[in-house]
């Protein structure tokens, strides 16, 4: 994570300083670690609740509330994923991805959200930089709360904004940021600043003696909690027109660093039940490659092939994944030839916008290690992202007729563990659910090989 910040904030001149706040607030954030959605008290610096389990191979930049519509949103850091989250039914709901366009850029990051419940409009900074550190901006944009896209409203030249929230007072963004890269005792302090949001330029208001400053959970009319690494990593207190700030509490035991709203409204725990589903299939070996004859022949384009995969279909959230342990996992079998694996991690994509081409899909990614024998792999794409309805599950029955890619290979490890020796790809034809239980324990998978 890049240790740099930048801040935007709004003052009215005729307003004095409201002066720091002497109490217990409660605050939600999204765990950095294990993208967790907790309560948490930064003064004491503990955890009150966990409410819901985000997808755990995500880590998460921006957190906003839309009170009108009693709505969280989530935005994820490299994947650039926005989430919707209903506070009364603690559903998630992958809105898209945010088409940030890579074709001209060098190094691109999304970061912090904030919502104006006046206008409905959902505003996120963009980071740009290049690769040797020499060309910062970052761009205000509004996100379409409906499909991710976004519009540019200006770009701000030579600094990182991290952190931004909207104030109702003064109908303002405010935010954090700094002009350069650098670790915590990095010369750039923090610059807290405010933003109209229809012109979109900022307008220096202090400077924060620190560097590295996260997360702006306003608490109106002008406080905000945020999240330091200094000498230690703790949380702070920060008067929006004084620019005075209070050290709170350690942040080590909570690890919500970015990620932040203050606790404005109630929210209930959803705890997710393992659902452990199975599938058998079928299929043809397309390719083989085996320039050292590993395999001896056995294998060949055309040869059917078979085997099983079993998972919980509720894993991607989970923290730790259970699919990366028994009795999850996959095995193929071609020819007497078997394969069998236990270690089965999955990745699911639903609208993915890969923006070098400008193109989004939905993806479906398996990937196990049959004891450093073979590397198993099964990988389904389709390119009009209508395969998938939401990427916080994975599937309970397939359609192979809506995934244009599909693709199962084997990656032999033969004597050196550096590079396959060979490989063996194929395509799945046939894949129906079973109703029994498989278990891909280890010490239970035949050795054929």
């Amino acid at each position: 994570m890049r240790r740099y910040t930048l801040v935007v904030v709004g003052l009215f001149a005729c307003l004095g300083s409201t002066g720091l706040r002497a109490q217990d607030d409660s605050l939600v954030g999204v765990t950095w670690g294990s993208s967790e959605l907790v309560s948490f008290d930064p003064h004491a610096g503990t955890t009150l609740a966990k409410h819901l389990q985000l997808n755990s191979h995500e880590s998460f930049r921006g957190l906003a509330f839309d009170e009108p519509h009693r709505r969280l949103y989530a935005l994820a850091q490299g994947t650039h994923n926005l989430y919707r989250i209903d506070i009364d039914t603690m559903d998630v709901t992958n809105v898209g991805n945010l088409r940030v366009d890579l074709r001209d850029q060098q190094a691109v990051d999304a970061g912090p959200l904030a919502y104006d419940p006046f206008a409905g409009a959902l505003y996120a900074i963009i980071e740009h930089w290049d690769w040797d550190g020499t060309h910062l901006w970052s761009e205000l944009c509004e996100v379409n709360a409906r499909d991710g896209s976004l519009t540019p409203i200006s770009r701000i030249d030579g600094a990182f904004v991290d952190s931004l929230a909207f104030n109702k007072t003064d109908r303002h963004l405010y935010g954090l940021a700094t002009h350069g890269f650098g670790p915590w005792d990095s010369p750039f302090t923090t610059d807290l600043v405010r933003i109209d949001p229809a012109a979109g330029d900022p307008e220096t208001l202090f400077q924060i003696p620190y560097h590295s400053m996260l997360g702006l959970a306003l608490f109106e009319p002008f406080t905000a909690f945020s999240w330091v690494n200094w000498t230690s990593q703790l949380y702070a207190e920060t008067d929006l027109l004084s620019g005075e700030v209070k050290e709170l509490g350690d942040s080590d035991a909570t690890n919500v660093v970015s990620a932040m709203v203050h606790k404005e409204f109630n929210l209930g725990s959803k705890t997710l039940v393992d659902d452990p589903v199975s599938f058998v299939y079928t299929g043809r070996v397309t390719s083989v490659w085996d320039p050292d004859n590993h395999l001896g022949g056995r294998i060949r384009p055309g040869y059917r092939l078979s085997g099983a995969l079993s998972y919980d279909a509720a894993g991607p959230y989970k923290s730790p994944d259970p699919n990366l342990s028994a009795p999850y996992g996959i095995s193929v079998e071609v020819n007497g030839v078997e394969f069998c694996a236990s270690a089965l991690s999955a990745i699911v994509q639903n609208n993915y916008y890969d923006g070098l081409d400008q193109s989004v899909s939905d993806r479906l990614e398996f990937d196990a290690l049959d004891q450093g024998r073979a590397a198993l792999s099964w990988f389904l794409k389709d390119p009009s992202a209508r395969a998938l309805s939401n990427n916080n599950a994975l599937p309970e029955r397939y359609n192979l007729t809506k995934w244009q890619r599909n693709s199962l290979v084997i990656g032999g490890q033969g004597g050196d563990p550096s590079r396959a020796s060979y490989y063996v790809f194929g395509k799945i034809n046939r894949i129906i659910r079973t109703r029994a239980s498989l278990d891909f324990a280890a010490d239970e998978c035949r050795r054929s090989f």
